[in-house]
């Protein structure tokens, strides 16, 4: 039969990646793997892969970085709790932007970021880091339509920032 050989074929590949059947009913089964131990510490943003560390609030892959709206995520997996620098390259749109920062639902800084590209370094104490998945919100005060402060620009994109990267860096001291 066509469709079993198909099946195994598939089977047979995923078990190269590491899954391993965890059921099996008739003609459908369940494949599962452990996740990795490794940790996801950077976003290279604009990146073709960008998108798997991204939450809420942001716009499509621009070259070498995307815009994001009044409310914006990033996600990263941590094995071992410990102090970091949160290290982010941006700028504002239209007008400098008030933001706060929260890292797992807690407020965590409060900075401004300018109309010009610059890169922020924030100490980032362990006590907001936990292991495993790690989200950090941005929250900006406003957000502009280019379609409203521009000459002729017909995009209706709520912008308030644009990144290009984002990292957690040990920090040593």
């Amino acid at each position: 039969d066509l469709n079993r050989e198909y099946s195994a074929s598939i089977s047979a590949a995923l078990s190269d990646f590491g899954y391993s059947e965890k059921l099996k009913d008739h003609n459908m089964s369940v494949l599962v793997r452990q996740p990795s131990k490794k940790e996801f510490l950077s976003i290279d943003i604009g990146s073709p892969d960008d998108d798997i560390y991204l939450g809420i609030g942001w716009h499509d892959r621009e070259q070498e970085y995307r815009w994001a709206g009044k409310k914006a995520s990033v996600m990263f997996k941590v094995k071992r709790v410990r102090n970091f620098n949160l290290q982010f390259e941006t700028k504002g749109f239209y007008t400098s932007q008030k933001v706060k920062i929260y890292i797992n639902r807690k407020k965590a800084n409060e900075i401004t970021i300018p109309t010009g590209r610059k890169l922020f370094n924030i100490p980032i104490d362990k006590n907001f880091i936990i292991e495993g998945i790690n989200t950090i919100y941005f929250i900006s005060d406003s957000s502009y339509r280019p379609s409203d402060v521009m000459i002729e620009n017909l995009d209706r994109r709520e912008l308030s920032y644009r990144f290009y990267s984002i990292a957690l860096k040990d920090n040593l001291l």
